[in-house]
């Protein structure tokens, strides 16, 4: 229902900008600049709490920044306590209420951020007692009783999964985490629905008893103050601090596959193949091959310059880039990783180039000019890097955390320098496997899979929380039901054709979040196709209309107005406004029973309809209750096509009509989620309106 307006919003919302540069020459290295790095110097309290100090004049302006070294933990059924725990900490203390202590930061002109694992300031020198004043307060009395706090988190947080269900790098990121580690690995969870609703105050209490001690804190304070104030400001402040016991974990090795094989995600509105060429690995700084690595990665995909970004993008044309990246961890395998986002028709073409690439940046050594420009670049970014103060400090915690050898960032230039190209293909081989490697790909697999099965690659299928499925483009047997049963069942489900028949109007009013903005979505409809919407915000006026009065429409936005083309017209003027179910069951013939697929779960006949322009349009009905749960409606516009899919839910009686509640609307990259506030039929639309 309203699906004849809801596919209009990938129209309102939808939009792409792409800028083209000339990358095919890198830029001759210049020689290796020499740096004097300066030592922050650095103490440790009794109770361990392990302090650095770089001093720096040039502006009046000191930071503070407390991190604590907390080991990886699973938070099981309550993941998203980490996520909530910053908000939580500065959210009420003893002496001030959340308000109170904004109010306060903002008069003293202080910044203070905390996280899970952190909590700091930015100050004004003079300012620096009263800073560290609020710092205490919240460090060390935060009540952890903000309800109200805890609620709204748990809501946006909520919104935001459901913003990202059809986001294809969020769905990357979380399965190929899930796959590679194992949801029973604190790098391998995710927070669902369930476990945010689960946290409770008590949790992100338990979180700060249990890792908010100083024997695992570093302190680092960086800006106009000497090492001398710095000692007598933090003893002050922090030597009666109790240090505590820390609990340890072990958690099973992620290993590699015996051979390479494919993990297809499978994501129907998807125009493009999001593709990770990924495998665990065991890097470290204080591995004596550290800065081979460095070096090999940044020539295989560290830059625009890169074999991969060279290969994929300048000599073939298939991607806007393509990278790779070798992590390193102190305390477990970590991965490497080779990335791109690609056209559908070139994702197993784009594939056999990340493997010649992978395979020759292992198996054969690079030239010199190869590794004297990597060399020159990675200088430069290290150079770089130090024109921040506070890079010192962080330099020296690492030192600290990773017991690294003391010189190790004094030595880093001359370290990079003495790496040679036989060095580079050893590590390579070490860190880098091809053969074991899994592809992530994040597509459309009704377009991208016969040509994957053609590399004979072992291809494994996973919905997008990372749980193995089977093939998707497998249809199932719908048997000898028919698009006729289908279709009267919605229409008896709704409230009866008849019912729906008669109604001559509808007025629906929507309230949504865009880019921090409350967003009301007005839809209005009058038989037999006209239809009109109104996107507004308070303070702003009309953002974006859509109206159509029967025989042609137009968009109009801030940027100005387009009328629609022939083939929009032609498709808006053939379907019934508001339920169009009435115009296809009179047109059974462009009507064709696809598929049963799951949808949120739940089994739903999956209908194509042929639309008068020659473009198809998707619908599923849940099998159960007859209802429309999902739509994927193709529009050309341009030359273009664009594609939106709703998800719709939570069906209530308005005047004996079921009206959907809920809508998710994903579009152009952008997702709304769409509650409704008021709906009406027959009742205050008039033809002014179109």
């Amino acid at each position: 229902m309203k699906k004849s307006l809801l596919s209009i919003l990938f129209i309102v919302f939808g939009c792409a900008v792409f800028a083209q540069v000339d990358r095919t020459k890198a830029p001759e290295p210049g020689p290796a600049p020499i740096i004097n790095l300066d030592e922050p110097q650095s103490f440790t309290l009794k109770n361990g709490l392990t302090v650095i100090v770089v001093e720096n004049n040039k502006l009046p302006t000191v930071n503070m920044n407390l991190f604590f070294d907390v080991p990886p933990f699973v938070e099981g059924d309550k993941a998203g306590v980490t996520e909530f725990f910053g908000s939580l900490l500065r959210a009420g203390t003893e002496n001030y209420t959340k308000e109170a202590l904004d109010e306060e930061l903002d008069y003293n002109g202080i910044d203070l951020f905390a996280g899970s694992q952190s909590i700091g300031i930015s100050t004004l020198k003079k300012r620096l007692p009263t800073a560290v004043s609020l710092m205490k307060e919240v460090l060390f009395n935060p009540t952890f009783d903000n309800q109200g706090e805890l609620d709204k988190l748990v809501t946006q947080s909520i919104t935001g999964l459901k913003s990202a269900e059809k986001n294809p790098d969020a769905i990357m990121g979380r399965v190929n985490a899930a796959v590679t580690y194992g949801t029973d690995h604190p790098w391998g969870e995710y927070a669902t629905e369930e476990t945010y609703q689960n946290i409770t105050l008590n949790d992100i209490k338990t979180h700060y008893n249990t890792y908010f001690k100083p024997n695992i804190g570093y302190l680092t304070i960086v800006g106009d103050v000497t090492f001398k104030e710095a000692k007598k400001l933090v003893k002050k402040n922090f030597k009666k601090w109790k240090p505590g016991e820390i609990p340890a974990f072990e958690y099973a090795v992620p290993e590699n596959p015996g051979n390479a094989e494919i993990a297809l995600i499978d994501l129907p509105t998807a125009t493009q193949s999001n593709i990770f060429v990924t495998n665990v690995q065991d890097l470290k700084k204080a591995e004596g091959d550290y800065f081979a690595a460095l070096l090999g990665n940044h020539v295989l995909g560290g830059s625009s310059f890169a074999k991969l970004f060279l290969n994929l993008r300048e000599d073939k044309g298939y991607t806007y880039g393509a990278y790779s990246s070798l992590d390193n961890d102190h305390r477990m395998r970590s991965t490497f990783t080779a990335s791109a986002k690609v056209r559908n028709e070139v994702t197993d073409s784009s594939l056999m180039e990340f493997y010649e690439e992978l395979n020759a940046i292992v198996n054969k050594p690079l030239t010199k000019e190869d590794l004297k420009i990597a060399k020159s670049e990675r200088t430069g970014r290290f150079a770089l890097g130090l024109e921040n103060p506070s890079t010192l400090a962080t330099y020296a915690r690492t030192i600290f955390r990773e017991d690294l050898d003391g010189n190790f960032y004094s030595n880093y230039l001359k370290a990079l320098n003495d790496v040679s190209a036989s060095d580079v293909q050893k590590a390579m081989q070490r860190y880098i496997k091809p053969q074991n490697s899994r592809v992530f790909i994040v597509g459309k697999a009704a377009d991208i899979l016969p040509d994957l099965q053609a590399m004979g690659m072992p291809i494994k299928f996973y919905d997008i929380y990372g749980n193995e499925t089977g093939d998707p483009t497998q249809k199932v047997d719908v048997g000898d039901v028919t698009a006729e049963a289908i279709l009267g069942k919605y229409l008896d489900a709704m409230g009866g054709k008849e019912k729906l028949e008669a109604v001559q109007t509808m007025h629906m009013t929507y309230g949504s979040f865009i880019q921090g903005l409350d967003i009301t979505i007005d839809m209005k409809a009058m038989v037999p196709n006209k239809t009109s919407l109104v996107v507004s915000a308070p303070g702003m006026g009309e953002l974006q209309t859509m109206k159509f009065d029967g025989t042609k429409g137009s968009i109009g936005g801030m940027q100005g107005s387009a009328e629609f083309d022939e083939k929009q017209n032609m498709d808006t003027a053939a379907r019934h406004a508001m339920f169009p179910e009435l115009t296809f069951v009179e047109n059974l013939e462009n009507v064709q029973v696809d598929n049963i697929v799951e949808v949120d779960g739940q089994k739903a006949y999956k209908l194509l309809f042929s639309l008068p322009s020659g473009l198809e349009e998707e619908r599923y009905y849940n099998v159960d209750s007859g209802l429309l749960v999902k739509t994927v409606t193709v529009a050309e516009s341009q030359g273009q096509q664009m594609i939106s899919t709703s998800i719709i839910s939570d069906y209530k009686a308005i005047e004996g009509i079921m009206t959907p509640h809920k809508m998710v609307t994903e579009t152009g990259g952008m997702v709304i989620d769409m509650s409704l506030v008021k709906g009406t039929f027959d009742e205050g639309v008039t033809e002014a309106d179109f």
